[in-house]
């Protein structure tokens, strides 16, 4: 499958991506999602982010994640956008500071998809046009929670981080087991480790997150 990369249009294309242009502004939150987007060819519907109307979502059919948008403002249309160029419009997103800014627009025209920030700056890339990802709904799980903890996103991705890198399989293929018991006591994680002597299990406590 062809790659896309990011091309400049010309002033009839600019002209046409802005009479389609989106109202709704995304942020880096809205638009730092290509981690979750596929790598498989093999899957292409699942290799592009979809931005709007009123969400941003990704998923590679291991992980899947949805982004309220933080802006109300009707988007106009979804726009997609593959993990490389995704990287390209959160820069633009921050700014030329990397700072936070007023985020971008997307627009689509003629098979391109534009992101202009208030500072002037722009990135146009030829749209992926492999197919919708699935709807949320139909991946969700129905019912209520059977438990419901608040974690530290820091500790989860340090501990994340030592499995998939001291794991006896490929980083993706290295599993834990979260055991929970209730809404105070620590979770239990754990997870196969070797570092080159042979495998065994290890064992993590992480105690929930109290405001």
């Amino acid at each position: 499958m062809a790659g896309y990369m990011t091309v400049m249009l010309d002033a009839s294309d600019v002209a046409g991506a802005l009479k389609d242009g989106a109202k709704a502004r995304y942020d880096a939150a809205d638009l730092d999602l290509g981690w979750a987007c596929s790598k498989d060819t093999g899957r292409a519907q699942l290799m592009a982010s979809e931005h709007g109307p009123g969400e941003s979502r990704a998923t590679n059919g291991h992980v899947a994640i949805r982004v309220p948008n933080a802006d109300p403002a009707d988007a106009g249309r979804t726009s997609r956008l593959d993990a490389k160029t995704g990287k390209a419009v959160v820069k633009l997103a921050k700014g030329a500071g990397g700072d936070v800014h007023d985020g971008v627009r997307l627009s689509g025209h003629g098979g391109f998809v534009t992101a202009d920030n208030a500072e002037g700056a722009s990135v146009a890339c030829r749209e992926p046009d492999y197919g919708a990802i699935p709807d949320w709904s139909e991946i969700t799980p129905k019912g209520e929670p059977v438990a419901a903890l608040r974690l530290s996103a820091g500790y989860l991705k340090a501990i994340a981080s030592y499995f998939a890198k001291h794991g006896p399989h490929g980083a993706n293929q290295n599993g834990i087991e979260l055991r929970f018991y209730d809404e105070t006591s620590a979770v239990v994680i754990v997870g196969e480790v070797d570092g080159g002597l042979g495998g065994r299990e290890a064992e993590v406590l992480l105690m929930p997150l109290r405001f």
